[in-house]
């Protein structure tokens, strides 16, 4: 009997800021590294316009939606990117690519205390370095500039303890 995966995350958010002065194919490409379906393709679907947030519309497919907002800065406009995605399939594949993108020392020492990687609702949040991820390397950082994760971890029940173990898996 084929042995059925268990779920991890029940889905993930990632956001990404478009600056004036950033090329939109390269930031693009790097949310492509993380995305189940690539941004060429969710482009290609139908522009939903959302009603409540100005300049702000969705690119829907399976399981599968992308936000873009436009936005003004001191720099100019710029766009603001969220992808949001709950396949099984996808979710699993995210949960390896962070994985992956530690080294056996991180992991280790964020198996060794989870709350490194959640917040106070136990949501797993990391950054993906920008720079990297645009060139197709997933690496973690801490600043600013980066593509932000915020994942809803598959913890019942819901508490810190149940997602702490979670993380464990995934990093294991």
């Amino acid at each position: 009997m084929p042995q059925t995966k268990e779920r991890l995350l029940h889905h993930v958010i990632v956001s990404v800021f478009c600056k004036a002065y950033e090329r939109q194919e390269e930031v693009l490409a790097g949310l492509d590294t993380i995305s189940p379906i690539p941004t060429a393709e969710l482009l290609k679907l139908d522009k939903e316009f959302d009603p409540d947030r100005p300049r702000t519309y969705h690119y829907r497919g399976k399981d599968v939606t992308l936000t873009v907002q436009e936005l003004e800065s001191d720099d100019g406009r710029m766009q603001a990117y969220t992808l949001y995605f709950r396949g099984l399939h996808d979710t699993s594949r995210f949960a390896k690519l962070l994985r992956e993108s530690m080294s056996p020392e991180r992991r280790a020492a964020c198996a060794d205390d989870p709350t490194m990687l959640l917040d106070d609702e136990g949501k797993l949040v990391v950054r993906f370095d920008k720079r990297d991820l645009m060139r197709g390397k997933v690496s973690l950082t801490t600043t600013g500039d980066c593509y932000a994760i915020k994942a809803a971890v598959a913890a019942y029940p819901k508490t810190i303890e149940r997602a702490e173990e979670v993380v464990r898996k995934i990093l294991a």
